[in-house]
């Protein structure tokens, strides 16, 4: 949904859209094998926000950890575990992103009905 577009608008892309996973793929990356290659950051970056999402691996338990450290803690607001059939395991059972879109046609209101209906026909792709 972060880079859909249509006759209603355009989307913000990376820099309007809030969703955890790029911060998780950074947590990753800082805890990474001192082994990995080190990339220099590109010079003509024009946001702070990395457009693709590299993650290399899930972990549950991994995201625990991600979510109780300080820098990352608020994404706790946006994740919700269920609890696993051992205790204390905990497994990603459902989240949700923001992102912002913008362009003439969302000052109306049947245009914005038009855009929420095929919003919904993405995310149920995902199901």
């Amino acid at each position: 949904m972060e880079h859909l577009n249509g006759t209603w608008g355009k989307n913000w892309g990376p820099v309007g859209t809030k969703f955890f996973m790029r911060d998780y793929a950074n947590f990753q990356q800082t805890f990474a094998d001192a082994d990995d290659e080190f990339t220099e950051p590109e010079d003509n970056v024009e946001t702070t926000t990395s457009a693709v999402v590299e993650v290399k691996h899930f972990s549950d338990d991994e995201l625990k950890y991600f979510l109780k450290w300080p820098e990352y803690d608020y994404w706790a607001g946006f994740v919700k575990l269920r609890n696993g059939t051992h205790e204390g395991e905990e497994h990603l059972d459902r989240f949700f992103f923001t992102t912002g879109f913008h362009g003439e046609a969302l000052c109306d209101w049947n245009q914005r009905g038009q855009m929420l209906h095929e919003w919904r026909r993405v995310v149920d792709n995902f199901r």
